[in-house]
This record gives structure tokens, C-alpha cells and sequence, in this order.
């Protein structure tokens, strides 16, 4: 009850507490008693259609994606606003970094500085980037549609494959710097 949609894609719950959702019309926060829409938090928000993941940054901006691209929500200044990217494509993964980056996964992936405002592309030869994760130690792993599995050389600004014999389809990884996978 409360929610402008019963289909939720994603959820997330930020540094203060507050839930973040994700729902076909829009994103919303759930306070412990009450849903608010985004465009009820910030009325200059346009981007409020449907959102399909959610991330916070280390600054505590709220990074969604929705089906008119990719957005941000600043609780501290109660800014909101479109990042202007991208152009046609659906983001249905992202994941923001412990050194200030936000990842975007759709055909391509694509690294945000938000320090600078940069924007890199990367690309996976004839498969497309299908989760992100860091873990403790810092390290980005990428899996892919085909079920390899790759890491990220900051120092060239590179992916590295990840010899393995089994295909992936699910990674997560623990405070233990252990990192859990799903096989094929």
C-alpha cells in the first residue's frame, strides 16, 4: 500500500535508512511510515517512469535508472536531476564504487567518475556486461551474459579475463573478501 505501482524491479537501503524502490511508475521512498515519489521529494524531478536499479554513492547520492535514462537524487541538497545518459539504452545494473565511481551495465559498460564528471566505456567483445560488483578490497568484478567472469585493472583502465573452467551466472561478494558465485 502506498507504492503508484505493485511491480517492483529493485530496491536499495541507503546510509540514513530510509528504502529505496523501484517500481514501474517511478521511484519512491519508504521513511518507516510513508511512501514518497521522488517528484514529491524534489518537483523538478523529471525521470520519474519506470526504474529498474538503484545505487548510492559514498557522498550519499541516490543513482536510479529508469526507462528515460539515468538519474540522481542528492538528500542533502534536495537536488535531483538527470545525468544526460544514455542516449537509448536501458541500464538494469549499476553499482557505485568505494573511489567515487557509479558502473553501468547495459550493452557496454560504462564507469561515471563522479569527481570529474568523466564517462569510459567498455565493451566485452560479442557479450555484454550483466553484473557488477566490488569487494572488500576493492577490486571490480564484472560478469558477463556468456558466464565469464573478469577484473579491473585500474592501472591500465582495462578488463582482465578470469581463467576458469565453469561458466557463471550470479556473483556477490562478502566483507570476508571471498567472492560467491552461481554456476551454469
Amino acid at each position: 500500500d502506498g507504492l503508484p505501482s505493485n511491480t517492483i524491479f529493485c530496491s536499495h537501503q541507503d546510509k540514513a535508512g530510509f528504502i529505496w524502490i523501484g517500481t514501474r511508475d517511478g521511484l519512491c521512498r519508504y521513511d518507516g511510515h510513508r511512501f514518497q515519489r521522488i517528484s514529491e521529494l524534489t518537483p523538478v524531478h523529471k525521470m520519474n517512469s519506470t526504474t529498474f536499479a538503484i545505487t548510492e554513492d559514498s557522498s550519499g547520492k541516490i543513482w536510479f535508472s529508469s526507462s528515460t535514462g539515468v538519474g540522481y537524487y542528492d538528500p542533502y541538497t534536495d537536488h535531483a536531476g538527470p545525468l544526460g545518459f544514455p542516449e537509448g539504452k536501458t541500464i538494469m545494473q549499476m553499482m557505485a564504487d568505494s573511489r567515487g565511481n557509479v558502473w553501468f551495465a547495459s550493452n557496454s559498460l560504462f564507469r561515471y567518475d563522479t569527481g570529474n564528471g568523466g564517462m569510459h566505456t567498455y565493451s566485452f567483445g560479442d557479450s555484454e556486461p550483466s553484473m557488477i560488483v566490488e569487494d572488500s578490497r576493492g577490486t571490480i568484478w564484472i560478469l558477463d551474459r556468456s558466464g565469464s567472469l573478469y577484473t579491473y585493472d585500474r592501472l591500465n583502465d582495462t578488463f582482465v579475463p578470469q581463467e576458469t573452467e565453469e561458466r557463471f551466472r550470479v556473483i556477490e561478494a562478502t566483507q570476508d573478501n571471498s567472492l560467491l558465485v552461481a554456476t551454469v
